[in-house]
């Protein structure tokens, strides 16, 4: 339920007010406030019960402060890293220039489909090289 009322929160603020003003900040800020908006709501989302949101969001954001039942396997760091920068790279000035290479250059098509095939095949290797997790949506 407090997931659901954060989610309709910035529902109705986006329709208000914050689409606009996003547009005005520019690419760069607005890619990261979208993204700590949505990344803070993921945490709503993912705690059993209130009282384990207050914890995690507290030493999500103070530096040095242990969260008593968080544990963060050793390969989140290296992909909360790789996700952040893939996020934000269309914000890049680069970026349309790299479209429209991608776009007239074949053998750069054919790179670029490869390293999501091999990427994609890694991705499933670990997920099948996993212990079983129930999905998220089973706790309810």
């Amino acid at each position: 339920m407090l997931w659901g009322a954060y989610n309709g929160l910035f529902l109705t603020l986006d329709r208000i007010f914050l689409e606009k003003a996003l547009e005005r900040c520019g690419a760069w800020v607005a890619r990261i406030i979208t993204l700590f908006i949505v990344m803070i709501g993921w945490a709503i989302f993912r705690a059993e019960k209130p009282g384990v949101l207050g914890p995690f969001l507290l030493s999500l954001f103070a530096a040095g402060t242990p969260a008593a039942e968080l544990e963060i396997p050793p390969d989140v760091p290296l992909a909360l890293l790789f996700g952040a920068v893939l996020s934000l790279f269309p914000a890049l000035p680069l970026y349309g220039w790299l479209v429209r290479l991608d776009h007239e250059r074949l053998w750069l098509r054919l790179t670029t489909s490869s390293a999501l095939l091999v990427i994609y095949v890694l991705a499933l290797a670990r997920t099948f090289g996993m212990p079983f997790q129930p999905f998220i949506y089973f706790r309810f």
